[in-house]
């Protein structure tokens, strides 16, 4: 019976423990506090154990005024959560991708002028905290954490997103300072013909080659116009077979299917490697020739 009763103890202790980790691996990202047009609010988490729980982890996240109860299991280790209010309508704004974990759920609301907020575990201890100023970020932008391993409550470590997109949910911050790799590396990103011209018989479109060095997953093709509006987004990951370098063909329509004038259109390829979970970003230039 004492034997009994001493396991059990030492399961117990273990399962606080393991609880405890899990919880301490959750902190907040990144947060859309004064989105434009009908784009929802939105709070993103960050997960940064190196295991998967079994079960769901029983979280609050709050502000002074309301708390809002939410069960997250994450996919997968260092992996990204995003929770907002209407997913459908976020989804219209943003493509989430499919390693990071989109919750529909409420959430505080985000007040434009600044505001205060907090992750608690089940047993109503606070994991972490987030405090902003309105004028961090401005509007239609994202508030970003540059280091998790500093207080989420001052302009240093929150900064505005520097991405073309205007925010980074779900994928990787574009202010981490270890995590980004924004060389341009050509053997790894190869376009030709560039220029090119739909009224060419022959250099009619561009083959953008792509050639990670490793084992990688979410690869995306962002193209943008000279006022930074993005024209075409493709996530090529599906067609990856690890082994081959990927060619995408682009004859320089936009997403609408629309032809795009003669100029130059800045393009942004990233991936995020499977081993060390860096995000690699490639950027060069296509030219449109009349």
């Amino acid at each position: 019976m004492k034997q009994s009763f001493v396991i059990f103890s030492i399961v117990c202790f273990l399962v606080l423990v393991f609880q405890y980790k899990v919880f301490s691996q959750l902190k907040f990202s990144e947060i859309m506090y004064s989105p434009v047009n009908d784009m929802p609010e939105w709070i993103e988490l960050y997960y940064s154990a190196n295991d998967t729980p079994m079960d769901s982890i029983q979280i609050t996240i709050g502000d002074i005024t309301k708390d809002y109860s939410i069960s997250v299991l994450p996919k997968r280790p260092f992996s990204f959560i995003v929770i907002v209010k209407d997913s459908a309508l976020l989804k219209q704004y943003i493509t989430i991708p499919d390693s990071s974990l989109l919750i529909e759920a409420k959430i505080p609301s985000l007040n434009n002028t600044g505001d205060s907020l907090f992750i608690k575990n089940q047993d109503g201890d606070i994991i972490d905290t987030f405090f902003y100023k309105g004028n961090w970020a401005k509007p239609g932008i994202s508030l970003e954490r540059a280091d998790f391993n500093s207080p989420a409550d001052n302009s240093t470590n929150l900064i505005q997103c520097k991405s073309l997109d205007s925010s980074t949910c779900g994928i990787a911050n574009s202010n981490f300072p270890s995590s980004i790799d924004t060389s341009i590396i050509t053997e790894q990103l190869i376009i030709s013909p560039n220029p090119f011209s739909s009224n060419s018989p022959t250099k009619n479109k561009c083959i953008i080659k792509i050639a990670p060095y490793s084992k990688v997953e979410n690869i995306e093709i962002r193209i943008y116009d000279i006022n930074a509006n993005l024209v075409l987004k493709r996530n090529l990951s599906e067609n990856y077979n690890q082994t081959d370098a990927l060619e995408f063909e682009w004859n320089g329509l936009n997403v609408n299917d629309f032809q795009l004038q003669a100029g130059a259109y800045p393009i942004i390829v990233s991936w995020t490697e499977v081993n060390s979970r860096k995000i690699v970003t490639l950027r060069s230039i296509i030219v449109i020739a009349n």
